[in-house]
């Protein structure tokens, strides 16, 4: 199938090459201001600085949306992401095209094809999204699909969260997904600012009750 990606105005091949950059030189690329991209300015914000749940940086706490976070049995939390700006995608006759209207895009092509993924899907290159909201901690998670699956599909995938080191930018956790060849509404869809498009769980007994709380505190705060 014949791909073609945009970046809301910038080049296309300019963002198709983001697949191998890491998340602080996507942010440069991006010309986000350092005041919105740097972790010293996490590192700094009285509501941020000493926690372990936080924004990955400034223009997440500015334009993000907090995730909600649920109890689950055997000390587990389910922490369920949204995105911070509408998805537009275009599906037809062969052409597929996706863009969204942010300064710092939520999701970015994976360089590394993979031909094992079930039917239904568009190509074999995935995407990836960026985890905006952290845990700053050694901690191991698992990704599952949201609410949303009409042209987005998120396989089960695990990874993990690392303590933050003196980098000018924080290094990005990545949520692997594919776009589905929806056939729906004359191949257009939209994916509205605010929907829940996966989901992460974590399991440690010593930090279940201090994410909540620190999540609780930063909800207050942002009301």
């Amino acid at each position: 199938m014949k791909l073609k990606y945009n970046m809301h105005g910038a080049e296309p091949m300019t963002w198709l090459g983001m697949s191998d950059k890491s998340f602080g030189e996507i942010c440069s690329m991006s010309n986000v201001k350092p005041e919105w991209k740097d972790w010293e300015f996490i590192a700094r914000e009285p509501i941020y600085k000493n926690n372990i749940f936080k924004p990955i940086n400034m223009y997440v706490h500015h334009f993000g949306i907090l995730p909600n976070i649920e109890e689950l049995p055997e000390n587990k939390l389910l922490l369920k992401y949204y995105n911070y700006s509408d998805i537009y995608i275009y599906n037809k006759r062969y052409i597929f095209y996706a863009t969204e209207k942010s300064w710092l895009r939520q999701f970015y092509p994976v360089s590394k094809i993979n031909k094992d993924i079930p039917e239904g899907l568009i190509g074999f290159r995935p995407f990836k999204f960026f985890l905006p909201w952290i845990i700053d901690t050694e901690i191991t998670y698992v990704a599952s699909q949201g609410d949303y699956s009409e042209a987005i599909y998120i396989p089960e995938q695990s990874g993990s969260f690392t303590t933050s080191i003196h980098n000018n930018v924080k290094d990005a956790v990545f949520i692997n997904f594919y776009f589905k060849d929806f056939l729906n509404n004359n191949g257009y869809c939209i994916i509205k600012r605010g929907t829940h498009i996966f989901s992460i769980t974590i399991q440690d007994s010593n930090l279940k009750d201090r994410i909540i709380s620190e999540h609780n505190k930063i909800y207050s705060n942002r009301k």
